[in-house]
């Protein structure tokens, strides 16, 4: 793979930073939303509104994206290999940063929001994976606060195919990473919001900054921080997950000193199993 395709595609990004509008990007306001848009000039505040037209848009897109290929460039570019893709985001992104500057504390809003982003970023849930988020959501507040259960379903939670590669879509991680971080500057007190930006540190094509560098620990702190303990095994089951994959000194630190603050000396026990060791 030449260095030459490789600095031609990091050039195209990022695509949804600064955020595109109607005068810096024409094509985001075709003659068929003209209605929708007028509605929305007069009646800003109905949500549900905004919400349908990011639907529409969506559904769209969706009818619209050409077949996946297997070339080097849609390898490297997962989700965002075709104009209509790259296209697709940048307007969902204006419509959506238009919505929460009316609605800026909506859960609802921000969830779809940073799924949307993710899911362009990330790529696609495995199956096996969608399975495992379904079957722990059934299980409701027990799993959520078992912290040997949740850390054994991360792993299987946590599977992606394909995603946009860490070296040419740099640019577009970092901008995915600093909208989570306006999502949980609003949302910081529920749970949801940082498992789901935490949840991106997880992915194999995360880049290396932000995966193994200070900002991934410190992000994981803060969250520990912030919430209440009776939430913090929410967090434990990603953080203790994290220490797996980036191994060595950092990732064992973690360990001890959950090991040192967990619940019971049972649960201990049959975590210390899974300690990283040097």
């Amino acid at each position: 793979m030449s260095a030459d395709l490789i600095t031609e595609l990091s050039s195209r990004f990022p695509i949804t930073y600064p955020i595109p509008t109607p005068l810096t990007h024409p094509h985001l306001l075709s003659a068929a939303d003209l209605a929708t848009e007028e509605d929305l000039l007069h009646n800003p505040e109905n949500l549900r509104s905004w919400l349908s037209y990011i639907s529409q848009i969506k559904d769209r897109i969706e009818k619209a994206l050409p077949p996946a290929s297997s070339s080097p460039e849609d390898t490297l570019l997962g989700p965002l290999a075709s104009p209509v893709a790259r296209e697709g985001l940048q307007q969902l992104v204006c419509i959506y940063e238009r919505a929460l500057a009316i609605f800026p504390t909506s859960f609802k809003l921000w969830k779809s929001y940073i799924a949307t982003r993710q899911a362009y970023v990330l790529g696609e849930l495995t199956e096996d994976a969608k399975k495992a988020r379904a079957h722990q959501a059934k299980r409701g507040a027990a799993y959520k606060t078992n912290v040997k259960e949740m850390l054994d379903g991360v792993e299987d939670a946590h599977d992606w195919k394909g995603g946009l590669n860490p070296i040419v879509g740099y640019e577009e991680w970092k901008s995915l990473f600093a909208t989570g971080e306006r999502m949980i500057g609003w949302l910081s007190h529920l749970p949801v919001p940082w498992l789901i930006h935490l949840s991106a540190l997880l992915h194999p094509q995360c880049p290396a900054p932000f995966k193994v560098g200070g900002y991934a620990r410190k992000t994981f702190d803060r969250a520990l921080r912030t919430l209440p303990p009776s939430l913090h095994g929410r967090i434990w089951g990603l953080y203790l997950r994290w220490a797996e994959i980036v191994g060595g000194e950092a990732g064992e630190r973690v360990w001890r000193r959950f090991l040192k603050v967990g619940p019971a000396h049972s649960v201990e026990a049959k975590l210390t199993s899974r300690l990283i060791r040097p």
